[in-house]
């Protein structure tokens, strides 16, 4: 319906009309329903190796309610000096990456990327101040929703100065209170929730690791030159196939425990630690430590390639099952690098079948497979012979 005014009412119509422009143009509006963002720390963990350590988390944000997009954004970072050291960002200390809630291209093309990280200075010596830009404040329906679950909107990496302090993160409520937009770029949020702190103390400190082996026992001796909250370490090894002509390798299976040692809690001390063992096969491995605090963080030592090799000139594993069926499985290993055979023989000692010939790596655990499906039930004896070495294994097929 048109509303016709009086002449008598029309200039002030248009008065307040003006006024009402100057006021939504010089002081941006709060997001109706008084939409608040509230922000937190998620997902720290320690990264790299000593003495070169960073202490990883995310930034994360949800909202209060649904239905709003992410516009221009500011964090502030207040962090601890004797933990990280003074004005990270001129010291390039840091690094700050996009998050979940930061991704998307405008219709998907390629260049177009909806928010951009346009800054990341020192505010103070101490405090990190974070700029991020929505493109396309034009367009806000294509700004990226904010969940009412916290969700990760940056990555952060720090540098780790010194291990034996806490990591003494917290946000500048009172800067970010009014830095928050929605995809208009001209609608706030509010409340601006920022509260949340992180203490972490930032954990041990590992200066060394190393293995060796005596005969079939093999050592493990590592130390830290601080710990923090360590409950203890677990010492994991995988597989790793050695090719035979060149020095390229490859890992195969997943990471195994072989042992648990328990750690010093919280030092400023040197600690040294030893393990040994001796019940793994010959053949190459990876080893690290998995480190875990009393409140279950995890992080990893380096990794660690080692040969675990033979004392003797030749392992053979008896053949399993024994007696068998249908199939069995031989291990065996060389020291040295050689040819070798396996042969089939009857009790009589009749050939058979040869199951195996081949050059064999040293120090690498074969595995052979004994088909007993065409043999009749009876005793049987199977000839391993190397260039140094002749044995025999004798075993039974039972129907």
């Amino acid at each position: 319906m048109l509303v016709r005014y009086p002449a008598a009412h029309a200039g002030v119509f248009c008065r307040l009309t003006a006024w009402c422009v100057l006021v939504f143009l010089l002081f941006p509006r709060l997001v109706s329903a008084q939409t608040g963002l509230t922000f937190s720390f998620a997902n720290q963990q320690i990264t790299g190796t000593a003495p070169n350590t960073n202490y990883q988390f995310d930034v994360v944000v949800q909202a209060t309610a649904a239905g709003t997009r992410l516009g221009d954004t500011q964090v502030y970072l207040n962090y601890n000096t004797a933990a990280f050291g003074t004005s990270v960002v001129a010291g390039s200390k840091i690094t700050v990456t996009k998050g979940t809630l930061l991704q998307g291209l405008l219709g998907n093309i390629d260049g177009l990327d909806l928010y951009t990280i346009v800054s990341t200075t020192d505010n103070t010596d101490a405090r990190v101040a974070i700029t991020m830009e929505y493109n396309y404040g034009g367009n806000p329906t294509q700004g990226n929703e904010v969940p009412t679950t916290a969700t990760q909107l940056l990555q952060v990496e720090i540098d780790i100065s010194d291990a034996s302090q806490i990591a003494g993160l917290s946000f500048d409520a009172t800067l970010m209170g009014n830095q928050q937009y929605t995809s208009n770029n001209v609608d706030r949020y509010s409340p601006v929730v920022a509260t949340d702190t992180d203490n972490m103390v930032l954990p041990v400190e590992l200066v060394s690791f190393a293995a060796r082996q005596e005969q079939n026992v093999l050592h493990f001796a590592w130390a830290t030159a601080s710990e923090s909250n360590n409950a203890g370490f677990d010492l994991e090894y995988k597989s790793r196939l050695t090719g035979t002509e060149t020095d390229d390798a490859h890992v195969v299976g997943d990471w195994t425990q072989l042992a648990y040692v328990v750690g010093q809690g919280t030092t400023l001390e040197r600690t040294d630690y030893s393990y040994e063992h001796a019940t793994l096969p010959p053949g190459s491995y990876l080893f690290r430590l998995r480190q875990i605090d009393f409140d279950g963080t995890v992080s990893f030592g380096p990794e660690t390639a080692f040969d675990v090799t033979l004392p003797e000139a030749y392992r053979l594993d008896a053949l399993y099952p024994n007696p068998m069926s249908q199939t069995g499985t031989l291990q065996f290993a060389v020291r040295e690098p050689q040819e070798v055979r396996i042969t089939l023989y009857s009790l009589l000692g009749q050939r058979v079948a040869t199951l195996y010939e081949a050059e064999v790596p040293a120090n690498q655990l074969q595995q052979i497979r004994v088909d007993a499906g065409a043999m009749a039930s009876g005793v049987y004896f199977l000839a391993v012979q190397g260039e140094r070495f002749r044995v025999s294994e004798r075993f039974v097929v039972a129907r």
